[in-house]
């Protein structure tokens, strides 16, 4: 996967004529630093990744495993916890998330 995303970055988007950014979504990564490498500017592989570790802000625990769509009661804490922990993830370095 690196490897085609950098391919594509060197090569066909330098020859758009457009203003362009890439995204990848990445749903089931709960830990920046596994994306980091993907979106850190340095690597020119994507511009930004979105991450849903809000949609399991309400999903219980079952051993390691999320359960989806169960409803489980949560903290306004809880949801700030997890925007501040993504937002200022190597954020002084270009990491980019929503």
């Amino acid at each position: 996967m690196t490897r085609t995303l950098r391919s594509w970055n060197n090569h066909s988007l330098e020859i758009i004529e457009y203003d362009i950014m890439t995204v990848g979504e990445t749903p089931f990564t709960h830990d920046a630093s596994a994306l980091a490498a993907y979106v850190l500017p340095e690597n020119k592989e994507l511009d930004m990744v979105f991450h849903f570790e809000l949609m399991d802000v309400d999903s219980p625990m079952e051993g390691s495993q999320l359960v989806p769509l169960i409803k489980k009661s949560w903290k306004l804490e809880e949801l700030r916890e997890i925007i501040v922990r993504w937002q200022l993830y190597k954020r002084e370095y270009g990491f980019w998330n929503a």
